[in-house]
């Protein structure tokens, strides 16, 4: 019995070894566990400090994001930059780790490395062994967890205790809170420690050069149509101007070959208008204003208002980068480009949404076209042409015979009145001086040949001179000349820039 009860005991020893081995072994892999967890967060935030450093790098260097798309599950960026650099940042989530981040100094000019210790601690610089505050873009802390303290060296040697808590494996980088892409020409990032900056996208960069391109084109018509306002500038060709396929204004192109985009009013949003005034002195001066409520004040430049003579100066607008932001400069008789600035002395921001704006609207009617400047004054400039041109067709046959080849005519008569341009003598400079045109097209198969001139005359008029053109247009049937009920019809049309009339005349085969 004695015997049994001891083999008994033994028994549950074993038992109970086993299970405390079990036990053991569960601990220890739970505690390798969470070191392989804490070791991959530690890896991912030095590799997120090494990121934040290059970003810092380009904001510095005004280098621009050339895309950026998310990566590994989304929480992870994969960004490239026009220099052909790339970044891969982890966004992450705030965990129990020390927020480290950069801020900007205003005193030195430059981004360098801060510390947080916890949520709700105090920011303050990292220094580095000698306790200087070290710079974003020069040497990247590491971190480490040593004791289960939190600890960080900018030489790898001499290691900084992080005060605040244990390190535990809550999941968190504690750099990035937040990755702002939705605006196309920036993007924004925020730092776990508050600190934001942005980084402009080479996207928004090139529209805005081609921008600021497109308004020191306008500004050098702009200059010739203020010095030339008792009427002797005119307006050798309208066409429409769309915006995704809405018409929101007119292209003029002007006697001398110069071109003006003059938005009509309508879907106008503006945040920098540009325009002309009379001083006292009798000398138009520029003019501007960042914001509809605003009233508009002179354009100055190293301290002196801009004039708008002579006509062969005129002001030029580009942009400038500072700290990321993209700033407009302006730049006068092949000065140094200065910022431009608001009512309250601010330097006004360039963004495509900003765009400039030399008239209110636009309004055409026949003989002229009335343009109201940004600071409400109206300016008529005529147009050559007095009137729209007129397209008329006379039919030589209401019937054409089935076996017809090129043997019968559709005479078109233009009449188009214009002033203050001297005469052109033939068909051919009239084509090339008014830009106008006819041409022709077949609806039903048939065939038509090149217009014929049959006439060309001129004729003055109070109005201007008033000319004509007649020319013969041939023709032949549908493609089945022996079907007496197929009708045969021939569209016309005028062409002049864009502009069109078409008028279609109707014939059956015999």
């Amino acid at each position: 019995m004695k015997r049994i009860f001891a083999i008994c005991l033994i028994f549950t020893a074993v038992l109970t070894a086993a299970s405390c081995t079990k036990a053991l072994e569960e601990d220890i892999a739970g505690l390798k566990t969470e070191l392989s967890e804490l070791e991959t967060r530690v890896a991912q935030f030095n590799n997120t400090l090494t990121s934040l450093s290059s970003l810092i790098s380009a904001l510095e260097k005004n280098d621009h994001i050339k895309s950026i798309s998310p990566w590994a599950g989304g929480d992870s960026y994969a960004i490239s930059f026009t220099s052909g650099n790339y970044v891969f940042l982890y966004q992450g989530k705030t965990g129990v780790t020390p927020i480290v981040g950069v801020q900007y100094n205003e005193s030195l000019a430059n981004y360098y490395w801060t510390i947080q210790m916890g949520p709700d601690g105090k920011v303050s610089w990292m220094t580095a062994s000698n306790g200087t505050r070290v710079r974003a873009t020069g040497v990247v802390p590491q971190m480490k967890i040593e004791d289960g303290i939190w600890m960080y060296s900018f030489d790898g040697k001499t290691w900084t205790r992080c005060s605040w808590g244990e390190a535990e494996g809550t999941e968190g980088s504690a750099v990035f809170e937040s990755i702002d892409t939705s605006d196309p020409y920036y993007v924004v990032f925020t730092l776990a420690n508050g600190t934001v900056f942005k980084i402009p996208t080479q996207k928004g960069y090139d529209e805005l050069t081609k921008m600021c391109e497109t308004i020191n084109n306008q500004f050098d018509t702009y200059t010739k149509m203020v010095n030339d306002l008792d009427g002797s500038m005119f307006v050798k060709q309208v066409s429409e101007w769309q915006e995704n396929g809405e018409t929101v204004g007119y292209i003029l192109t002007m006697e001398d070959g110069s071109i003006l985009q003059i938005r009509n009013g309508r879907n106008y949003n503006f945040t920098t208008q540009i325009s002309a005034r009379q001083d006292t002195d009798g000398k138009y001066y520029w003019i501007y204003r960042t914001d509809a409520s605003q009233a508009y004040q002179w354009l100055i430049y190293k301290g002196e208002k801009v004039p708008v003579t002579p006509e062969d100066v005129t002001p030029m607008i580009g942009i400038t980068e500072i700290d990321g932001i993209l700033y407009f400069t302006i730049c006068y008789q092949g000065g140094v480009p200065e910022l431009m600035r608001d009512a309250d002395g601010k330097p006004v921001q360039a963004t495509g949404r900003a765009g400039f704006s030399f008239f209110q609207s636009a309004e055409v009617s026949d003989g002229s076209i009335s343009l109201t400047m940004a600071d409400g004054s109206v300016v008529t400039l005529p147009t050559r042409r007095l009137f729209t041109p007129s397209l008329e067709l006379s039919q030589t046959a209401t019937n054409v015979a089935k076996d017809t080849y090129y043997d019968s005519y559709l005479m078109a008569t233009v009449i188009d009145t214009l002033q203050m341009m001297a005469k052109m003598p033939d068909y051919a400079t009239y084509k090339s001086q008014t830009g106008t045109d006819i041409t022709s097209v077949a609806v039903d198969g048939g065939y038509t040949g090149a217009p014929i001139l049959a006439s060309y005359s001129i004729k003055n008029t109070p109005k201007g001179e008033e000319y004509t053109i007649v020319v013969k247009i041939p023709f032949r049937t549908g493609s089945d000349p022996w079907d007496t009920t197929r009708k045969t019809r021939i569209a016309v049309f005028l062409n002049w820039g864009s502009n069109s009339i078409m008028k279609v005349a109707t014939f059956s085969n015999i």
